[in-house]
């Protein structure tokens, strides 16, 4: 009965695909900077451009995750928030490939 249940499952699952096209990430000192502003257009605009350089499969420093952190999970906009639910996707997904 368990295996049955399985098989349904799969079955109704649909794939789903996301396709960012991207320019490459200019100065990750841009990057840096627009997270650690003031302005919360500026923190979203950086933590886009970091969504797409990762799901470009672009190199990044270590320290732009400890900046992610530091600067942009303390914040209250739920716009950030979302894009953050978003980032931890797409780095864990990039970290298993």
């Amino acid at each position: 009965m368990q295996k049955t249940n399985e098989i349904e499952t799969k079955e109704n699952e649909k794939a789903c695909w996301l396709y960012i096209d991207s320019e490459p990430l200019g100065s990750f000192k841009e990057v840096q900077t627009k997270m650690a502003s003031k302005n919360f257009a500026d923190k979203e605009e950086a933590l886009k451009l970091m969504i797409k350089s990762i799901s470009n499969d672009e190199n990044y420093p270590d320290n732009l995750m400890i900046n992610v952190i530091h600067n942009l999970s303390i914040v209250d906009d739920i716009k950030i928030k979302k894009l953050l639910f978003l980032f931890w996707e797409v780095t864990i997904i990039n970290k298993k490939l």
